[in-house]
């Protein structure tokens, strides 16, 4: 007879199992819902290749006063014990046995202590049956024993113990499936037709070459069949991470638009990453909270050179440009700090002082370090994608323009919005936002163009327009990601896996 591939199947794994299995097993072990054996198990029983008998277990297991009595011992034992050697008053024996009602209710309720009187006070006093009871001992604490050790008993008081709430019971049923003889043979005819298959196969063309088409032996051997549907290993091929795809496309967008890409380092002395910047040395962020200093070494060597001497006096009152700087005593100990960067700037600030000429675009795509509250959006590690314009006639609206290519092209955001912003070292200064589904506006950057504070001691004639964009959180925009640790450090390697290998276009 013709069976399901499903019956057929599940006569192999009960022949797997030992030709007796339970049902239980069977859906643990192989991973299959209840209906998806019993189901086919059901259609085996009508084809009387296996036989389905249920059974059943009966387990104990102690309660918390089953566990106090095993321990302790039985309340009335404990009673009776205190009342051999001397009679005691009724508080007497209440204070040196817990739980004392149950211990007084079974001795009174088998006649095993008597109560008295005597000045105004009740006695308790063993009787002989006590005593015998006592002598002969208690059988319910060897099934208690039993009971802890191995969760099962024999012994007809179990009730009593049940009854008393020291133990519980509980049943468990199953089922068992088990061969036929008439299922034992179908599994060997199965065997056979599986090994003649192999043997054919064996002898089927899979490869066809010259010789056997010369020879003719391809008409007698017949050609292998293959399954161009049938499910395969899953290949798993070596592939960038997608937000390493994402800063290297980016990074590609940048050299065709002819860009030159700037060498960068992880540190740098204050001097680069915020004096030449005129950020006042007074400023928030230059706070030891705000930045990562290095210990060993601790500073830089600040060259006397022109530019630094020029910053200085930028700083302290305005050089001689119509600026007024910050008005306070510049030290030179401070700029010299050795720090992790906080800003690409630091990067692209040194081509305008090595005499960058215009027309010049220069960019950095790099780490940066600053101590943040980490969340969805922030993180004390993050990559910047920097960004200097050095032309004559350069604008506001030209910087509105390279923005909008990152908002709407390179982040891919349906929504952008340019707001006032404020950066020491630009003026007019602006921030880009873009909105994220699932975050709503998010900051994305700031931008502005080089104040003359910043150009004049670089000797600078010509406008700058400078951005530093988060560009971690461009790409939560590009990948459909809404948890910056997630697109940085992932931790679902499933989907990381599952990842296309190219991600932009």
């Amino acid at each position: 007879m013709e069976l399901h591939p499903k019956a057929e199947h599940l006569l192999h794994l009960i022949d797997k199992h030992g030709d007796a299995v339970r049902v239980d097993v069977i859906e643990d072990e192989e991973d299959m819902d209840h209906s998806a054996v019993m189901r086919p198990a059901q259609w085996l029983v009508d084809a009387q290749m296996i036989e389905i008998k249920d059974g059943s277990t009966i387990t104990y297991e102690l309660t918390a006063d089953g566990e106090h009595a095993y321990i302790n011992g039985l309340p009335e034992k404990r009673l009776l014990d205190l009342l051999e050697d001397s009679d005691m008053t009724m508080d007497e024996a209440r204070d040196q046995i817990g739980p004392f009602d149950i211990a007084m209710g079974q001795c009174k309720k088998n006649g095993w202590i008597e109560i008295g009187k005597d000045e105004d006070k009740n006695y308790l006093y063993i009787t002989e049956d006590g005593r015998s009871k006592l002598a002969d001992g208690f059988a319910i604490e060897d099934t208690l024993e039993e009971i802890a050790d191995t969760n099962e008993t024999s012994q007809d008081n179990v009730d009593t113990l049940i009854e008393r709430g020291l133990v519980t019971e509980e049943q468990d049923t199953w089922s068992v499936l088990h061969l036929t003889e008439k299922g034992e043979k179908r599994l060997e005819r199965l065997a056979e037709q599986r090994e003649q298959e192999a043997e054919r196969l064996e002898t089927q063309i899979g490869d066809l070459d010259a010789e056997t088409i010369r020879s003719g032996e391809w008409k007698s051997r017949g050609f292998r069949k293959y399954d161009v549907e049938a499910d395969v290993e899953t290949t798993m091929p070596g592939k960038r991470h997608p937000y390493r795809q994402y800063l290297d496309e980016v990074r590609k967008r940048f050299l065709s638009m002819g860009f030159q890409e700037a060498k960068t380092d992880l540190v740098e002395m204050e001097f680069w990453n915020f004096d030449v910047l005129f950020q006042a040395q007074d400023h928030p962020a230059r706070e030891i909270h705000d930045k990562f200093e290095l210990e060993n070494p601790s500073h830089g060597d600040l060259m006397h050179d022109e530019i630094v001497e020029r910053v200085k006096k930028m700083h302290e009152g305005g050089w001689d440009i119509e600026s007024t700087g910050w008005d306070y005593q510049w030290n030179r100990q401070k700029a010299s700090q050795l720090m992790l960067r906080s800003q690409t700037t630091a990067t692209t600030i040194r081509y305008l002082a090595e005499g960058l000429e215009s027309p010049a675009k220069v960019f950095a795509i790099d780490r940066n370090f600053r101590y943040d509250e980490i969340d969805k959006t922030h993180f004390i590690e993050f990559y910047q994608a920097e960004g200097i314009v050095k032309a004559p006639d350069l604008s506001l609206r030209d910087l509105f323009g390279y923005l909008k290519l990152f908002g709407e092209e390179i982040a891919d955001a349906k929504k952008i919005r340019f707001r006032p912003g404020y950066f020491p070292f630009t003026e007019p200064s602006v921030e880009l936002d873009a909105y994220h589904p699932e975050l709503g506006w998010v900051e994305l950057g700031g931008a502005g163009l080089f104040r003359p504070e910043v150009r004049a001691p670089l000797d600078v004639d010509d406008p700058v327009i400078a951005w530093g964009m988060g560009i971690d959180r461009l790409a939560m925009f590009k990948l459909d990601e809404d948890d910056l640790r997630e697109l940085v450090f992932p931790q679902d390697i499933e989907r990381l896996k599952n990842t296309p290998a190219v991600i932009m276009e």
